[in-house]
């Protein structure tokens, strides 16, 4: 890859993710890149095709460092599945280089979406979605609808997205850490435990559902 355009998208990756689309500058992503303002539409057409480019350089390289998804055949369990995506998401929370960009960048978009939302952005997450539904459906009864697949992976990405959300929070937590590895280790391992327990009581409800017998029916 070109050198000035491969510096223009580092650059862009920390601007974009630390002030959100509306607020970044391209002046301050060229003065940060080295590289004059006119580089920005040689390279990429605009701020907004940069932008788009951005999110997607962006979620590749927070994949290659903390992989979310895990593939069956060589995780069979489903509970561990849920683990290591829980853990990935708390190490990219707490990532401070160009990994972690797209943590941020997931929270501006959910926030204050932009014209890349639809047409960029969704397409990027969806992927994760779906398989955080087909892991949570594994755990579940085979007669649980699709709402409860939905509730329950809203829960589990729940318990990761409060210090994702809240930037003051997660920068304290993050300045009495020995390292961002042991503090992602340290706030996974609770998470997941929550996780796997909320799933098991809904299961054991829907079972318990199932085999209730109606008022008035013969046991």
């Amino acid at each position: 890859m070109n050198d000035t355009r491969q510096r223009l998208l580092d650059s862009a990756c920390i601007v974009f993710s630390e002030k959100g689309f509306r607020l970044a500058n391209v002046s301050d992503i060229c003065k940060r890149a080295d590289a004059n303002i006119a580089a920005v539409n040689y390279h990429f057409g605009g701020k907004k095709k940069l932008y788009e480019e951005v999110l997607r350089y962006a979620s590749a390289r927070a994949d290659e460092r903390f992989p979310l998804l895990s593939d069956a055949s060589e995780v069979p369990c489903p509970r561990e599945r849920i683990a290591r995506f829980v853990k990935a998401q708390f190490q990219r929370t707490f990532c401070t280089g160009l990994e972690g960009c797209f943590q941020k960048l997931l929270v501006h978009e959910m926030t204050t979406p932009t014209f890349a939302h639809e047409s960029v952005f969704r397409d990027l997450i969806r992927r994760e979605i779906r398989f955080l539904h087909g892991v949570v459906r594994e755990l579940l009864p085979p007669d649980a609808t699709d709402l409860h697949v939905r509730v329950c992976s809203h829960s589990v990405v729940s318990l990761c997205a409060f210090l994702q959300f809240n930037r003051a929070r997660r920068e304290r937590i993050m300045r009495r850490a020995q390292s961002s590895e042991d503090l992602a280790e340290e706030m996974a391992r609770p998470a997941t435990l929550f996780a796997w327990a909320g799933i098991d009581a809904v299961r054991q409800d829907l079972e318990q559902e199932t085999n209730r017998v109606p008022d008035g029916a013969p046991e």
